[in-house]
């Protein structure tokens, strides 16, 4: 009866073991290489008067260095909420997050041009109007001339389909 046990138990942990690597998705975190600060203006909201970070994120996924860029004010890099979702089909107004995405991040080149392009994903996505020419609800302080990047990402053509869809859920609260 021990040794039936005992085999079940292995099969158990086997399968299990195989389960857990068979669904784990390793995308390594590298930090930020284009940013500045930006302070949210959006009154009656938590967010509002917060100045954070908005830029380009580098990640690592399957051995190729790539872009991506948050989506969601509410979380932050190093929080335990971090998702990704495919932008399109997800997001609200993911047709105009996917082509501000695929028209303005090749060409990011400064820390004002990728605080910009940050600040305007979160616009669409928070957009509540329909003519979209209200007042925006961010706002861009002066550019802080941040580090510039050890390194820049790179994009292969392998993988352009999962960077058109990899922008990721975060921000980093009060600069950090």
């Amino acid at each position: 009866m021990n040794r039936k046990l005992g085999f079940a138990l292995i099969c158990a942990f086997a399968l299990t073991a195989v389960a857990l690597d068979a669904s784990a998705c390793f995308m390594t975190y590298e930090g930020m290489d284009y940013k500045a600060t930006v302070t949210v203006y959006a009154p009656g909201s938590a967010i509002s008067g917060r100045t954070v970070y908005a830029g380009r994120h580098l990640i690592e996924y399957q051995d190729a260095d790539l872009t991506a860029w948050c989506v969601d004010i509410d979380h932050w890099s190093g929080s335990s909420e971090v998702t990704e979702r495919d932008a399109v089909s997800f997001l609200r107004n993911g047709q105009l997050v996917a082509y501000l995405f695929e028209t303005f991040s090749p060409t990011i080149d400064s820390n004002y041009s990728a605080a910009a392009l940050g600040v305007a994903i979160w616009e669409v996505i928070n957009e509540t109007q329909v003519d979209y020419l209200h007042r925006p609800i961010f706002n861009l302080r002066p550019v802080q001339d941040h580090q510039r990047p050890r390194r820049r990402a790179v994009r292969s053509p392998e993988h352009a389909e999962l960077a058109s869809v990899s922008i990721r859920t975060c921000r980093h609260a009060d600069g950090a």
